[in-house]
This record gives structure tokens, C-alpha cells and sequence, in this order.
């Protein structure tokens, strides 16, 4: 259905309890200071109606230096990146940036169904399912996520999205036709284990419009250029689907980013973590303008610098332009750890946002006159 040489991830991001201490590949045994580091943790689900009480367990690694361990048992960390759920009963690998993980403490009972999920990949079948409130949609979607081992490979499993039946979800349900590539993003809840499939319950629905859906009537492109990359794909901010049902009115790409970077700032209320998803979502995501996603969320990105100089409470306040420039220069760092830019991912940067930039770069921290 979809090309293996191409990714179509599943990207995740919220809590997770480690259950054992960090475990070293043999390569560290080699003499290495880097490889893979491999945490046992846990996915609590909670089913449809968050009372199911379901433990997934789930192997979290990264690619990192070996002093950076998650550390004992029992600890607590906001994690994002990306999840492999092949369907043959092994346990899922989630693989995320160490330097973007964020220790959050020992929380007790972790709350259930509190993962993200953003996944984009094909419809391989759709199944109505008649309940008391009306006809919810089950459909099992086909991802292809990067094998990390083997970076030139990509990893082929399905994940089953169940859109409600509530008048709003009903909506949308012509929209998932066999063959039709569409990106989805809801809550990880629930565990079919009689075919060994993540399910996850959907809130927000995209269609991608360079695919050719079942029925090419119900399908409209939009081409909108990236500076980096040519034109793509995107849907444009009033667009509607015309259907047996009449005209769906859909959100346009950058809706689902903007309650991605609201919900991590909800969750954490750290500036730092807020820009590691914006990036996550710069890179692998490409949202229809980062520009302007990046002018909304400007406040949250930028939320731990208010003065010149952070360590004298003397400073003067930073300038719009500055405040700009500082998160800018932040998610630039954010990139590089990603192998990517800020023009790569099309973040237009003026020459004074650039030349203020440099106020911030670490050789400057001791820079005399910061009251200035």
C-alpha cells in the first residue's frame, strides 16, 4: 500500500515510568562511549472509558553517550518520539533524543491513557461497529516506522484508530477510504491483543492530498512551496470534502500542532521541552508554515528568558525582537541535535532576528553591561 523506502511514523510523547535501570548494548562492552541504551518501562492504558486497568510494557532506547541512563527504577519522564508496534507480539520500541528528555520525579500512580500519538500512514480496511450511542469506525491504518539498527530500513506494522460516533467524529468518517493517506492524532488506550495492535482513539483527522483515495471525487490538492523541499502536500486553512454526507469541513495542517505544543505546555510548563516537540514536529512533520506556528506559541516557547541576562534580576527586559531571536536561537539547538536547520524546516529569519541571535550564543553569556 504505501512505499517501505518512505517513513510514516507513529510519534508519541508523555510520561513514562522506567520499571528496570537502563541496560547498555554490547557495543559499550567494545570500548565505545556511545550506543544504544534499552529501559523497560510501561504503557498504562485505560480502554474507551478509562477504566480498563491494562499494563503494556514497552522497551524504551536511545542512541546516546553511556553516562546518559534514565537512571533506577520507578522514575518519571516526559518522552517524545517514535513508536515501533510490530504485530507479531513483541513488545513495542519507543526510541527517543536523550537530550530532550525531561525527569519529571516520582508521580505515584501514573494517570492511564496519557500518550499522544500523531500517526500518518494508509487506510488498509475500515469496519463500522454499531454501539449504544451509534456507529463508531474502526480502521487499521499501515505505518512504516525507521529501524533505528538499520537506518536505511524501515520497519512495516499497523495501528487499529477507532473514531468515535459522536455527532462531530460521525462526520468523518468518509474520510478514511482504503487506500486514502491520511494523518491522525488521538490517545493511545487500549491493547488488541488477539492481533497484537496498538489502538488508539482518534480527536483530530487530516487528509494528505498527493495520495489518491478510493474514490478520487471526494479527494482536492492543494500545493503549498516549502523553501527547502519544493511544493507538497497541504491542506489550506477553510478547506472542505464533498461527500454522499454533503461538504466536511476539515482542519488545516497546523490545527494539530497547535494542540500538540498547547498540550505539552499544559503537561510540563517547561519552555525547553515545548521547544524539543516543536522541533520533533519541524523535522518530521513539516507543518504548512512554521513561521506562523512558531508566532502563536512564541510565549511558551520562550517562557524561561524574560531578561538579558537571566542571572542578574537587574537586567533589562528582553525586546520583542530579542525574545523572538531567543527562541529562534533555542530551537536552532533543538535542530542541530536533529540534523536539521532552522531554514531547512522553512523558519524564515530576518537579518536583526539573526545578528540578536548572537546575544545569546554561550560565548556571550558573560557579556559585560547586560543592563544595557
Amino acid at each position: 500500500m504505501s512505499d517501505p523506502k518512505l517513513t510514516h511514523p507513529v510519534t508519541c510523547y508523555g510520561l513514562f515510568t522506567t520499571t528496570a535501570e537502563g541496560q547498555l548494548s554490547a557495543r559499550f562492552a567494545y570500548g565505545s562511549r556511545s550506543g544504544r541504551i534499552s529501559t523497560q518501562s510501561v504503557l498504562r492504558l485505560g480502554g474507551m472509558t478509562s477504566n480498563k486497568q491494562l499494563d503494556m510494557s514497552v522497551t524504551l532506547r536511545c542512541n546516546t553517550a553511556n553516562i546518559n541512563t534514565l537512571g533506577a527504577a520507578g522514575g518519571s519522564y516526559f518522552l517524545a518520539g517514535d513508536l515501533i508496534a510490530r504485530n507479531d507480539g513483541t513488545a513495542p520500541i519507543f526510541t527517543y533524543l536523550h537530550k530532550d528528555a525531561q525527569k519529571v520525579g516520582r508521580i505515584g500512580e501514573e494517570p492511564r491513557n496519557q500518550i499522544s500519538v500523531v500517526g500518518l500512514g494508509y487506510v488498509t480496511t475500515r469496519t463500522p461497529v454499531k454501539e449504544s450511542g451509534g456507529t463508531r469506525l474502526d480502521v487499521i491504518i499501515e505505518h512504516h516506522g525507521l529501524d533505528t539498527q538499520q537506518l536505511c530500513s524501515t520497519v512495516p506494522f499497523s495501528v487499529k484508530y477507532v473514531i468515535p460516533s459522536d455527532k462531530h467524529a460521525a462526520k468523518t468518517h468518509e474520510l478514511f477510504q482504503i487506500g486514502q493517506e491520511v494523518q491522525v492524532r488521538g490517545k493511545l488506550i487500549d491493547w488488541d491483543m488477539s492481533i497484537h495492535m496498538a489502538v488508539v482513539l482518534v480527536r483530530t483527522t487530516l487528509l494528505q492530498f498527493s495520495s489518491v483515495a478510493a474514490d478520487p471525487s471526494t479527494t482536492s490538492q492543494v500545493d503549498v512551496v516549502s523553501p527547502t523541499t519544493g511544493p507538497r502536500s497541504a491542506s489550506p486553512s477553510s478547506a472542505t470534502i464533498s461527500t454522499s454526507q454533503g461538504e466536511i469541513a476539515f482542519d488545516r495542517w497546523d490545527t494539530m500542532w497547535d494542540q500538540t505544543l498547547v498540550e505539552t505546555n499544559e503537561m510540563m510548563g517547561d519552555a525547553s521541552q515545548t521547544r524539543s516537540v516543536f522541533a520533533m514536529v519541524c523535522v518530521h512533520n513539516l507543518p504548512s508554515n512554521p513561521t506562523e506556528l512558531f508566532n502563536r506559541h512564541l510565549e511558551s516557547l520562550t517562557s524561561d528568558r524574560t531578561r538579558l541576562d537571566p542571572s542578574n534580576p537587574t537586567s533589562r527586559m528582553l525586546t520583542p525582537l530579542e525574545k523572538r531571536s531567543f527562541g529562534l536561537f533555542k530551537i536552532q539547538e533543538k535542530l542541530a541535535g536533529m540534523e536539521s536547520t532552522l531554514e531547512a524546516v522553512g523558519l524564515r529569519i530576518t537579518h536583526d532576528e539573526r545578528s540578536k541571535m548572537s546575544l545569546f550564543s554561550p560565548r556571550n553569556a558573560h557579556a559585560p553591561n547586560p543592563s544595557i
